[in-house]
């Protein structure tokens, strides 16, 4: 005789609590990844990274970073400031140096994905970029927004390769707007499909960029990987 027997509805309840619990996990696990960079020493991941701010072009913008070897990040930080000029806010710049280089492939992916922190998810001007076979990485890159969302806390970005585009404008780093001078920029779309990444693209990636622009503040990125997977 069983010491404590189970009703039907015992066990489908039991049932029940262990789907949910299952789900939950997956819910929770880590996405798989195909990392691009990362800040450990890895062969093939680990690359030379410089910043560049737009004082190279008249602004007053600044930012730095370090590697840090310890935890193995890179850690960026600065200051968007309004160019006097424009009377319209810089940019910082931090992206890999050797160029020359591509990255590990990452085709048959969906998303754009990086491990991030912030200490100040209030600052609105956080973009992520890359470029392929192409001899100008900085200015015919396809980029995209971010916000990070928490205060000093590790989150996972994922971007859809179709949220990126290499129409986007000096003066915002945006896809959507309008230059002074008139020139409308356009985002990916079925309506247009020529700014979009091309699938060659993810095969090809010789550089990755962060940028902070088109808002002004202070800014910290603490970044543990950038790469790409199905999310």
């Amino acid at each position: 005789r069983d010491l404590f027997p189970l009703s039907s509805l015992s066990v489908k309840m039991f049932a029940a609590i262990v789907v949910c619990l299952l789900a939950l996990t997956a819910a929770q696990a880590p996405p798989k990844v195909k990392y691009l960079a990362t800040f450990n020493g890895a062969p093939g991941t680990t690359r030379k990274w410089r910043v560049m701010n737009d004082p190279v072009m008249g602004g007053i913008s600044k930012s730095t970073f370090v590697i840090d070897k310890t935890h193995k990040t890179l850690n960026w930080t600065g200051i968007v400031k309004d160019v006097p000029k424009l009377q319209a806010p810089g940019f910082c710049l931090v992206e890999n140096s050797d160029q020359y280089l591509r990255y590990p492939s990452v085709k048959g992916t969906t998303h754009l994905m990086m491990k991030v922190k912030t200490q100040n998810p209030k600052f609105l001007g956080y973009k992520v970029a890359f470029a392929a076979e192409t001899i100008d990485p900085q200015f015919k890159s396809y980029k995209t927004n971010f916000n990070c969302t928490k205060m000093n806390e590790w989150e996972i970005i994922a971007l859809p390769w179709d949220s990126f585009s290499n129409d986007w404008s000096a003066f915002t780093g945006d896809c959507y707007t309008k230059d002074p001078d008139g020139r409308q920029h356009h985002c990916c779309s079925p309506a247009h499909k020529n700014v979009c990444p091309k699938t060659s693209d993810l095969s090809r990636i010789q550089s990755l960029q962060l940028w902070a622009e088109g808002a002004q503040g202070d800014f910290t990125l603490e970044v543990d990987w950038i790469g790409a997977g199905n999310a």
